[in-house]
């Protein structure tokens, strides 16, 4: 074993030079990180940060191994009626839940997500007139994704 020398303020200092050469092996220590939930959502991961899902497609993605884990979403209406909500995924492969919430928060409805699935719907959900809120929310996967509402009057 050879030891490599570095002076600091006229001490010197050695360590031992290990795993050196074509032949040797290095070993890594390996280091596990843990991402936390909603650590990396963009804003996005309470009511408070919801983004408007209006008339059009919103596209959005979450990822379970980066801390991007919930997006909530919210569209207004006006008069009674039904809501389908559509979210298709572009890859497959997510493991979570989608619900409905009133604008206390309240789960009006939760639908699973299970990883073969490539598309979720909600589909005529009655509503009143207010605002509701629709949180995606996974624990394992990684997928970008589009999603909808289509409303009809009673």
């Amino acid at each position: 074993m050879r030891n490599f020398g570095l002076f600091l303020s006229s001490v010197l200092v050695t360590f031992p030079l290990v795993s050196c050469g074509p032949t040797s092996e290095s070993t890594r220590r390996q280091t596990s990180t843990t991402v936390s939930v909603d650590s990396n959502s963009g804003g996005d991961e309470s009511i408070g940060g919801a983004r408007g899902l209006f008339d059009m497609v919103v596209n959005d993605g979450v990822d379970a191994t980066t801390g991007d884990n919930t997006d909530y979403k919210y569209f207004d209406i006006d008069e009674r009626g039904s809501v389908t909500i559509r979210i298709r995924f572009q890859q497959v492969g997510v493991t979570g839940s989608v619900a409905i919430h009133n604008d206390y928060g309240d789960i009006l409805h939760n639908q699973g997500i299970s990883p073969e699935e490539q598309e979720v719907r909600i589909e005529d959900f009655d509503v009143l007139p207010g605002r509701y809120y629709v949180s995606l929310s996974i624990r394992e996967g990684r997928a970008d994704y589009a999603i909808g509402r289509e409303f009809t009057a009673a």
